[in-house]
């Protein structure tokens, strides 16, 4: 996300960006807002009610989700209209983006 928030929003700088490992999710207040979650230490679809994922994955804005594997649930297709999710595959050393509709 350090590389990705800037591209969003020129005004904000990788340094001001962090992983939400044990706040669960962080706000960036860019234009558009982007919400970053960290669903590693959560283990059902209803710990997400308790961060309020819904609220901002259905908000306006970009929704940036860790560990989305853990809680299947979550993916947004699976549960909403049409939307974009972009996943990111480690693959040697670098990484793979499959973009889903």
């Amino acid at each position: 996300l350090q590389g990705f928030l800037p591209a969003v929003d020129p005004t904000t700088t990788s340094d001001q960006v962090s992983s939400p490992t044990y706040a669960l999710l962080n706000v960036y207040r860019s234009t558009p807002p982007v919400y970053h979650f960290d669903l590693y230490r959560l283990e059902t679809v209803d710990d997400l009610e308790t961060i309020g994922y819904w609220d901002y994955v259905e908000a306006d804005g970009i929704s940036c989700v860790e560990w989305l594997d853990r809680i299947p649930d979550a993916w947004p297709l699976a549960n909403q209209g049409a939307r974009t999710v972009v996943m990111f595959e480690v693959v040697g050393e670098g990484r793979v983006a499959h973009v889903y509709r």
